[in-house]
């Protein structure tokens, strides 16, 4: 019985010891799958890597909040929740933009605008109105109207004039877009006279519900965001590109994370683009609860050697004045409704 006893109690201590070992086994491979406390990618090249520069890795990202990748201050998939939305953006088009050096030497007359969205995602709407710089060649000499008038806004004191009224409900699509109807001469009987009419010539069309991303394209020029698959590509651009590559850059687009800016209302931190995931060198101030961008600059061209714009200042390309998640008034979307 002793023999027994003997065996059992060593098989016993046996299968305790195989269960213990398994189980330290499965923890030390949770251990290596967990994202590492710096929010580097998980994996033998990011622990080799972290291995390589502890401490600078360490230092650059210590600080970050807000989000689940401490490698980012803002919540990447912010904006898909956002059902509603009133936006008043400043910013150049998107010609302006490519063609930027002729702006800058004064080739090409810059002409800024100014987008005024509004958006509900239940039920789909949305209303886009685009003003222009009323300084500028035209629409200036139109005095006069046939339908809707036009309508004015100022900006900086500047006074700027409905050019385009945009309204999706559901899917259906009506553009207001102002058109020059005609000229008038000798108006009432006076020699030389001339009048210049205009109308806003209406175009009907089926489109898709709109959506936010919709909404954050319609302005004059498009409003970036960084979404979940946008941030993967520009973290892993920056750490496997710029990160070696670019040390200097790096070390600046981290820096600019950490920054906190205040813009139409809103904290947003700074985001330095990878140069191999623009064609132009730029930073944007991103919004930490939606990861809409609120304002961007451009600060050189990553193209070919023969065509690198120069300008002695990071120059403005866009920057949203106005920031309203509340719902918008049901008449909005009502306008010039026939």
């Amino acid at each position: 019985m002793q023999l027994k006893r003997m065996i059992s109690l060593i098989r016993l201590i046996v299968i305790s010891g195989i269960l213990i070992t398994g189980t330290g086994c499965s923890d030390k491979s949770d251990e290596d799958n967990q994202a590492p406390s710096d929010g580097k990618v998980v994996g033998q090249s990011a622990r080799s890597e972290s291995a390589a520069q502890p401490e600078q890795v360490s230092n650059e990202i210590s600080g970050m909040e807000g989000n689940a990748d401490s490698r980012i201050p803002w919540n990447s998939g912010g904006s898909d929740m956002l059902k509603k939305l009133h936006l008043r953006i400043w910013g150049l088009t998107n010609d302006d933009v490519k063609n930027l050096q002729e702006v800058v030497s004064g080739r090409r007359k810059l002409t800024p605008r100014i987008s005024e969205i509004w958006f509900t995602a239940n039920p789909p709407r949305l209303r886009v109105d685009r003003f222009w710089d009323q300084t500028g060649p035209y629409p200036r000499d139109i005095t006069e109207f046939e339908g809707h008038s036009w309508e004015t806004t100022t900006f900086e004191d500047k006074p700027f004039v409905l050019y385009e009224r945009v309204i999706v409900i559901g899917t259906q699509e009506t553009t207001y877009t102002l058109k020059k109807l005609r000229t008038v001469f000798n108006r009432d009987g006076v020699q030389g006279a001339r009048t210049e009419i205009g109308a806003f010539e209406k175009n009907i069309r089926t489109v898709k519900a709109p959506t936010i991303t919709t909404a954050l394209k319609a302005g004059t020029i498009e409003i970036p965001v960084m979404s979940p698959q946008r941030c993967e590509i520009w973290l892993k651009l920056l750490e496997d590109g710029d990160r070696v590559k670019l040390p200097d850059r790096y070390k600046q687009a981290m820096a600019g994370l950490q920054e906190r800016h205040t813009i139409a209302g809103r904290t947003a931190a700074r985001c330095v683009h990878s140069t191999t995931l623009e064609s132009v060198l730029r930073y944007d101030f991103i919004d930490l609860q939606t990861a809409i961008s609120l304002e961007g600059y451009l600060t050189g061209w990553a193209g070919p050697a023969s065509y690198r714009p120069e300008w002695k200042e990071n120059y403005c390309i866009y920057r949203v004045v106005l920031f309203d998640p509340t719902p918008p008034a049901d008449d909005v979307f009502d306008i010039w409704k026939d």
